[in-house]
């Protein structure tokens, strides 16, 4: 019986972090955050890597919510983006999901 692996390692640049898809609740909440990015998006200052069953994903660290409302809101130079929800326990638990990641994002991954 033979076998035979097969494996791809990528130095990480910044045309593959612009191609990764933005991290869900799920990501945020059952992903391994591994570190974090300074300058390597346009419009983010601190970007998050996430990796959960082998995928990575990314999300800005800038977002802010204040309580009782239905959205968080980043600036993303002149134009503030926002992530809207459908009731405000949403929004709430979203935040406390997003803010555990941002907590554990401890390493700085340099490129």
């Amino acid at each position: 019986m033979e076998i035979e692996l097969i494996t791809t390692k990528k130095k990480i640049t910044k045309s593959i972090i612009n191609q990764m898809r933005v991290a869900g609740r799920a990501e945020l909440e059952h992903g391994v955050v591994l570190g974090y990015f300074i300058n390597v998006r346009k419009h983010d200052y601190k970007t998050i890597l996430i990796k959960i069953c082998d995928e990575y994903f990314i999300v800005s660290a800038g977002y802010e919510h204040e309580e009782g409302e239905l959205f968080v809101y980043r600036q993303a130079g002149r134009v503030t983006r926002s992530i809207r929800f459908d009731s405000v326990d949403k929004c709430n638990s979203w935040w406390k999901i997003y803010q555990g990641a941002v907590a554990r994002a401890t390493n700085q991954i340099y490129i």
